[in-house]
């Protein structure tokens, strides 16, 4: 489990939000990321794709403006400032199998 991610001013509040983007909900899942950016306290948000192994980053620019569109991480790291954990995207497989030695 992660540590908790500190914000800088020392108050309390999420300051990372992780999202599952399914085929079935896109729209409802990005109308989410929207909703967490209106949060002052959040500094980064990550949706994971289920349909492929990717990423997508969106990172409070230090204006604390949110960028027009999220960064794609598709291979090498991500990397998280709130608490720099660095991952693959691939670690975090969205469909794993059922049951161990069985295809999903």
């Amino acid at each position: 489990m992660l540590g908790p991610c500190q914000r800088p001013d020392g108050h309390a509040g999420p300051v990372l939000v992780v999202e599952v983007l399914f085929p079935s909900n896109p729209t409802e899942t990005w109308i989410n990321v929207q909703t967490c950016t209106i949060t002052p306290s959040v500094q980064e948000v990550i949706v994971f794709h289920t349909a492929s192994v990717r990423a997508d980053l969106l990172r409070r620019r230090e204006d604390r403006e949110w960028p027009d569109n999220p960064e794609p991480v598709l291979e090498g790291d991500l990397v998280l400032q709130c608490n720099g954990l660095r991952t693959l995207p691939r670690d975090f497989d969205c469909n794993p199998p059922l049951h161990p030695g069985t295809a999903a």
